[in-house]
């Protein structure tokens, strides 16, 4: 024990020592992730965007293709009304420049009067419609009787002996974007049918969409 010498006097000091008190102590927790759990959520999201991806570009294909048919069914019903309202002959056909027919659908196709039938726009005929050629790779074909690469509509209303089927073929997407129209001889306009719930439109004999030229 440790003496001070004070006045001549000696005096013991006392000296508290402070004790240190064991706790346990307790455990930090940290938040995060370890290598292998950001790893794995890697992966899962991965296989996650790997499926949704594709069926979002399904839908909006499926989306675009709709709305081509709505529009090509406009113009059908509006080469009819035409016939009807100026009392002649009306032709929808495909077209490159506007002015004569041609054969393929998707460089463009024309609405218009055609007097005398003779599938050119003349003087005296009227330009009503037009359909801007398709982009992407986007094709149309028109199947019809007599494998004709038009429509024309008579005065009354009728097209003039013809009955067949427009297939719009988007590049992408496979059968379930690619629609169908299917036109008859009265002029009436109505979209293919899926009678076996494939998501995929059929032809009038029941079969699959035909995209090849």
């Amino acid at each position: 024990m440790p003496y001070h010498r004070y006045m001549g006097t000696s005096v013991r000091a006392n000296v508290i020592v402070p004790t240190q008190h064991s706790h346990s102590q307790k455990p930090v927790h940290r938040n995060g992730f370890t290598l292998i759990e950001l790893l794995c959520t890697l992966a899962i999201i991965a296989v996650l965007l790997g499926i949704a991806v594709p069926s979002m570009t399904t839908l909006l294909q499926q989306s675009r293709s709709t709305a081509f048919a709505n529009e090509l069914t406009g113009l059908v019903n509006a080469t009819r009304q035409l016939a009807v309202s100026s009392q002649t002959v009306t032709t929808f056909c495909p077209t490159i420049d506007y002015l004569t027919c041609s054969k393929d659908w998707s460089q463009g196709a024309m609405v218009f009067t055609d007097e005398n039938a003779n599938l050119t726009l003349d003087d005296n005929d009227q330009l009503f419609r037009v359909l801007p050629a398709l982009k992407d790779g986007n094709k149309l074909y028109w199947r019809a009787f007599q494998n004709k690469q038009l429509i024309q509509f008579s005065p009354m209303g009728y097209t003039r002996s013809q009955n067949g089927t427009f297939t719009f073929c988007p590049h992408t997407g496979g059968l379930t974007t690619t629609r169908l129209l299917i036109v008859n001889k009265s002029g009436r306009v109505r979209p293919g049918t899926d009678k076996n719930n494939d998501g995929i439109q059929e032809q009038p004999n029941g079969k699959a969409p035909d995209c090849e030229a």
